[in-house]
């Protein structure tokens, strides 16, 4: 590493020197070249101002086409939009008319709100509030299940008390005009003979807790009277014609929870009804009853809703196009005007630049000569640098391996001396243990000899035991 830090200051020093001298020639072409840069740069302007018009008249009427495009479209999509709305509103009213075949109550009812619209009715207009269907507000995919639990309920006319429903039934009966029935949401005695409809006992409202129907789980989607959407005067008289029914996921489980829980009445999304008494089922399209029809109103609705706002919004994008487009000719017409004076300016400044540019030739020649001299003096530096880098990269590697090497030198000495001292250790135990075996044994010995001589003695008493018995039996003998 030594001798590579000497040559890099050579290395160093050389390339001052080159630097120097290549400062010296920048400082003697710095004059010229200003001018010439100069030249350049108005050349440059000049014609980036020429690309630039060129792009200007290009982009002009390449937005004049597409103004002119979009217009157009904007025309063709507003002519369609308002046949779509055109559409749209037909097939609502064909909708909302549809229901007008029907016969029976429907037939009877019709017959009262058109007599009162045209004053010969049996009460004021106002007194009466419509159909029931018209204050009722389902989702579409249970309007089937709505229709098929009220029937021509539905279509009933909404009186505000008893005194105004008999007036009803009474010119109907009249007339001859057929029958329709009227709904009191109060309550038929509400005028002042009997309580109110919220205070009646409806009995079907005495049946089990909707709560028995939790383990049921998905199959169950919720009592109907309170799916149905309607205004707070209303809701007693939604949950005397509904109240009892729950919506179900299928026939199958309306069979099944009817078996046991018998009080309830069981509807499908599709329109299947089941109590315990009867079943209604089969096909049942959505404009079949008054509340699918008025749900498919409602989306017609929305629909227009949107398509009313669309057309809005296509009115006032034609007229911005229409001044877009009137803008872009103008425009156009000024970048023609604009590019032409710009082609005569870039032409002169071009010419301008050249001459100039030949002159300086020469002069940048001799400074590329030094500038190739600075620039081997900078990698034959770079190159030393990079040797200088990759031995002390190693040197300190080596350094490293080396104090690892001492390290477990010292580890592996620490162990030896260890187990030295354990082998020390267990030696000096070894030693104690077998003068302490020693001592046992001696007394052991003495112990052994103890016993025998305790052993004897037991024995010599027995004897004399004996003998002593022989004596006293002889004795007594």
């Amino acid at each position: 590493t030594v001798h590579l830090e000497a040559a890099i200051g050579d290395a160093r020093t050389r390339l001052g020197r080159a630097t120097k001298r290549l400062g010296q020639v920048d400082g003697e072409l710095a004059g010229a070249r200003s001018s010439v840069e100069k030249m350049h740069a108005l050349a440059v302007e000049a014609q980036q101002n020429l690309e630039a018009r060129d792009k200007a008249q290009a982009g002009m009427l390449s937005d004049l086409a597409v103004a002119e495009e979009a217009l157009e479209s904007g025309r063709s999509e507003l002519r369609e939009h308002k046949l779509a709305h055109a559409g749209l509103e037909a097939r609502r009213e064909a909708l909302l008319e549809s229901g007008g075949g029907e016969g029976g109550l429907a037939a009877g009812a019709r017959c009262v709100l058109q007599a009162v619209e045209d004053g010969a009715g049996p009460c004021t207009a106002g007194t009466l509030h419509g159909l029931l269907a018209d204050h009722l507000h389902v989702e579409a995919r249970l309007a089937r299940a709505l229709d098929a639990v009220l029937g021509e309920k539905a279509q009933a006319l909404l009186a505000p008390g008893a005194g105004e429903a008999q007036v009803v039934l009474e010119w109907l009966a009249t007339g001859e005009h057929g029958q329709a029935e009227v709904l009191v949401p109060k309550g038929m005695g509400s005028d002042g003979i009997t309580s109110a409809l919220g205070s009646v006992n409806l009995g079907r409202f005495d049946t089990p807790s909707f709560l028995a129907f939790e383990p049921y789980g998905a199959s169950v989607e919720g009592r109907l009277s309170e799916l149905v959407q309607c205004a707070e005067d209303l809701r007693p008289l939604v949950d005397n014609l509904v109240g009892d029914v729950v919506v179900v996921r299928d026939l199958v489980s309306a069979l099944d929870l009817v078996k046991r829980e018998p009080h309830w009445r069981y509807v499908t999304p599709s329109g299947e009804l089941v109590d315990a008494a009867s079943a209604v089922g089969g096909s049942r399209e959505l404009a079949q009853g008054a509340m699918g029809r008025r749900s498919m109103a409602e989306e017609l609705d929305s629909e227009m809703e949107s398509l009313e706002a669309l057309l809005g919004q296509d009115r006032e994008g034609i007229i911005q196009l229409e001044q877009t487009a009137a803008a872009s000719r103008l425009a156009h017409e000024q970048a023609a005007d604009e590019h032409e004076v710009a082609r005569i300016a870039a032409a002169q400044a071009s010419g301008e630049a050249q001459t100039a540019s030949a002159r300086l030739t020469d002069q940048e020649t001799v400074r590329e000569e030094h500038a190739g001299m600075e620039l081997r003096a900078r990698e034959e530096l770079a190159a030393l640098a990079n040797d200088l880098q990759v031995a002390q990269d190693k040197r300190i590697k080596s350094e490293q391996v080396f104090t690892q090497t001492n390290e477990r030198l010292d580890e592996v000495e620490k162990t030896r001396r260890g187990m030295e001292e354990e082998r020390e250790a267990l030696s000096k135990a070894e030693a104690k243990a077998r003068v302490e075996t020693t001592r046992l044994q001696g007394e052991l010995e003495a112990l052994r000899g103890r016993v025998e001589g305790s052993v004897r003695r037991c024995e010599e008493d027995q004897a004399e035991r004996l003998r002593a018995e022989g004596r006293s039996a002889n004795f007594l003998a």
